[in-house]
């Protein structure tokens, strides 16, 4: 188990210091974030959103995360001076990761714990059951997290023995409820994801992959998996008129779909035209370069790189699935479409390429969209309000902390 240290708060684009809310002691909360990551992903950069901003607010964060997963987030974070901490998984359900877990919780005498996903969850859930620390839940989404049997049972458990679940959309909680069932999903709350406001430069992107300047940019980010469903949208591509100038490129890890979506691009002849960048950590520039944000997803909760693409202004076509249609209003801040239909993504696209004055009319109205209800400032003052009210109700029970506060 291991421990960094804090350095103090870092600053945070997009989230500008406001009142920070406090215990009646008069002091920041502390916060413990917990999550199963691994690698890059929308629920990775929701938390690093989060844990920024919390700590510019003055609060004191600290992350932990398993000690056998790769650590990206918790590279991220220990570069804002956050604590991060590590549980040693050693089987599926272990009672010593739920004692090391209480032992961290104790350490840094939190005064409530946030856990993220599945994992963390029913562990989270144990051991704050022992320290009578609050603890809230979040999901991100659904797939392996409850796709067996004992998992939608444990998570029933952890919903039940929780002071909050979060969902983070009402299309989540629905599908939850459908397979958690009414008495563990009606007590979700919908608290949205938010994104800073920050505009990229596509300038070097443009540049990278010479596009002329007559050539229109179809971007897609995602890490490779199935149900991205990139290979629809290099398949609606080819649907399109041969006097289109476009190119695309798709910005998201290797996964399972990649070796489809290279073969397709060879098949197709475009080796100049379609592009695999893999991960990237310029995806703000990149959608300053992309004419239309592509997400043809057969399943979401809320992606953040959906939300990122409409606070830069680039006007987006989503598939109707998830949260997506709570975010976006069909022809006026986006363009929806039915999951898993090629022709009908084809002709979105079609239309956003063709009219100049669409793209930013659409474009416009997303940002406007994205800074009023997806806000990087709304989801943390969210989160405040939830940390702070069940920290007040937790404040009277007894400390188990190692000295008194």
């Amino acid at each position: 188990m291991t421990s960094g240290t804090v350095t103090g708060p870092a600053e945070s684009r997009g989230a500008p210091a406001r009142e920070v809310r406090r215990l009646a002691g008069g002091r920041p909360l502390r916060i413990v974030l917990a999550s199963e990551t691994e690698v890059i992903g929308g629920a990775e950069m929701m938390l690093l959103h989060l844990t920024r901003t919390l700590q510019a607010r003055g609060h004191e964060v600290h992350f932990v995360s398993p000690l056998h997963k790769r650590d990206w987030l918790g590279e991220r974070l220990r570069e804002l001076g956050t604590a991060t901490h590590s549980v040693e998984f050693r089987r599926a359900l272990d009672p010593a990761a739920v004692r090391q877990l209480r032992t961290i919780v104790r350490r840094v005498d939190a005064d409530v714990v946030h856990s993220h996903m599945f994992g963390m969850a029913v562990y989270g859930t144990a051991a704050t059951r022992l320290t009578r620390v609050p603890h809230v839940i979040s999901m991100h989404g659904t797939g392996h997290e409850t796709a067996e049997r004992r998992r939608r049972i444990a998570l029933r458990w952890a919903f039940r023995q929780s002071d909050v679940v979060i969902a983070v959309s009402r299309g989540l909680r629905e599908e939850l409820r459908g397979l958690l069932g009414r008495s563990a999903a009606d007590r979700m709350r919908i608290l949205y994801n938010g994104v800073p406001d920050v505009r990229g430069d596509g300038t070097a992107i443009r540049r990278e992959l010479a596009l002329a300047p007559h050539e229109l940019l179809v971007v897609a980010v995602g890490n490779l998996f199935h149900n991205k469903a990139h290979l629809n949208l290099l398949k609606a591509l080819a649907q399109l008129p041969p006097e289109l100038p476009w190119r695309v490129a798709i910005a998201g890890r290797e996964e399972e779909a990649t070796d489809d979506l290279r073969a397709f691009i060879a098949a197709q002849g475009w080796e100049r035209r379609a592009h695999l960048l893999g991960s990237r950590r310029d995806v703000t520039d990149l959608l300053a370069a992309a004419d239309v944000y592509a997400m043809p997803s057969l399943r979401e909760a809320l992606p953040m790189s959906l939300l990122e693409a409409m606070m830069s202004g680039t006007p987006v076509i989503a598939s109707q699935v998830g949260g997506i249609p709570e975010v976006v209003t069909d022809g006026v801040d986006g363009l929806l479409v039915p999951p898993g239909d090629v022709s009908a993504l084809a002709a979105a696209v079609r239309r956003l390429l063709g009219d100049r004055d669409l793209r930013a009319s659409v474009g416009a109205a997303g940002r406007t969209r994205a800074l009023a209800d997806f806000s990087l400032q709304a989801m943390t003052e969210a989160h405040e309000a939830v940390y702070d009210e069940v920290a007040r109700r937790g404040a009277g029970r007894p400390s188990t902390a190692p000295g008194s506060r």
